[in-house]
């Protein structure tokens, strides 16, 4: 990697996203999924209207159509009601000069009608027989006649290449036709824990011993986020184990996630493991929590160790992991969602030389973060996003915080 270092030594988060990104190309393959399953996943072609829609002009609203020279100068205006039309029923007859249509929303205005006078301001009478339509002399001033093409025009690219789908962008593709889609193959990432004073649950505690809860928090967030997640368990403190492990996992998956042991502890065995079968980015994040985390190669495959502590292997999966594995799986280039400007509910008087960013919830249109270290883990439960404090920055109560929420770092 080829980073630009700041002078505090640390890497950037953005350089870091950047750089790992140009060294993880997007994963090969792709499938054709009907409509209804092609949500979550990623669209692997631009996806093109063949046709203008609607293909001529419609009335926007229930009312009559009318050519506008054919009003008074002043004072209402009668027309003889010529065609009664509704929406997929187009009128194949002109319309004479001086009459005017009664017309439903989205039917097809005929051709050289260029007015809509919706229903309620107008009056329909009977006349010898016929239908004659009253319009006001104080009609408002928009036609309510919808052009052709205002939806999607012939050729026009409505969704492209690298969008991950949601159900909004499951209408445009009907719309457009497509009852199939072409989206990139899932990418495949195995999950790990490390850590000797880890128990999974449901089994009892010895002392010292904690349940384990970082792998099935980052198992379930990488299932949210539509990857194909394999759960691989929990690895002891043995070097020989994990390195085997690691190795046979990279054969077979696009990424390996794990937590813990990437220390440079004693008995810290993810970084040397790492360094014997592949490639150990060694610079670190000018992020916080950030610290201890690893990322490298190892063949083809990407390579995330997080923290153990539950709140910074979480923050790291969403910043750190979430933008590289989404562009690894054919997204855009990783980055983090927008961020919303609200009031802080908290102060910080001290500055970092990291970036933070620190799970927080709303109360009352305000950010409030959880600072004390024994409520951390507790209070994910009502996280609502994280808050993303600048470098060298001090936060009074009050002063406008970037947050982002959380259903934005879960698309």
């Amino acid at each position: 990697m080829n980073c630009s270092i700041p002078p505090s030594g640390l890497l950037r988060l953005e350089d870091f996203l950047r750089d790992a990104a140009a060294e993880a190309p997007a994963v090969n393959g792709t499938e054709t999924l009907p409509l209804r399953q092609a949500v979550g996943r990623v669209l692997a072609e631009d996806v093109i209207s063949p046709i203008a829609s609607p293909d001529s002009a419609t009335s926007m609203r229930d009312g009559f159509a009318f050519r506008r020279a054919d009003l008074a100068a002043d004072g209402p205006t009668r027309l003889p009601v010529f065609a009664r039309i509704a929406a997929g029923h187009p009128l194949k007859d002109s319309v004479p000069a001086g009459c005017a249509v009664e017309i439903f929303t989205g039917a097809a205005v005929p051709t050289g009608l260029d007015c809509v006078a919706m229903t309620e301001v107008c009056t329909l009478e009977q006349e010898d027989g016929s239908r004659v339509v009253t319009l006001p002399p104080d009609l408002p001033r928009e036609s309510f006649v919808r052009p052709a093409g205002h939806y999607m025009k012939p050729g026009e690219v409505l969704l492209t290449k690298g969008h991950k789908l949601r159900p909004q962008d499951i209408a445009v593709a009907a719309a457009a036709g497509r009852n199939s889609l072409d989206v990139c193959r899932r990418l495949r990432v195995a999950v790990f824990s490390t850590g000797d004073e880890l128990v999974e649950p449901g089994h009892p505690l010895s002392p010292g011993q904690v349940w384990s809860s970082n792998r099935p928090a980052l198992v379930a967030l990488l299932d949210m986020l539509g990857h194909e997640v394999a759960d691989l368990g929990h690895l002891p403190d043995k070097a020989d184990v994990i390195r085997q492990a690691f190795g046979e996992a990279a054969s077979r998956y696009d990424a390996v996630l794990t937590t813990g042991g990437v220390a440079e502890g004693g008995e810290d065995h993810v970084r040397p493991s790492i360094k014997a079968l592949g490639r150990l980015e060694s610079r670190r994040l000018a992020l916080k929590p950030g610290r201890p985390l690893a990322y490298g190669r190892i063949g083809a495959a990407s390579f995330f160790g997080l923290p153990g502590h539950p709140v910074a292997a979480l923050a790291t999966a969403l910043v750190v992991a979430r933008p590289l594995l989404a562009h690894m799986a054919g997204s855009a280039a990783p980055a983090l969602p927008k961020a919303l400007g609200l009031p802080a509910g908290f102060q910080m008087r001290r500055k970092d030389i990291r970036r933070q960013f620190l799970p927080a919830r709303i109360e009352d249109g305000r950010v409030v973060i959880d600072k004390s270290p024994g409520g951390m883990i507790a209070s994910l439960s009502s996280m609502d996003g994280l808050v993303d404090i600048a470098e060298d920055r001090a936060v009074d109560e009050g002063d406008s915080v970037p947050f982002l929420p959380l259903d934005a770092l879960l698309r």
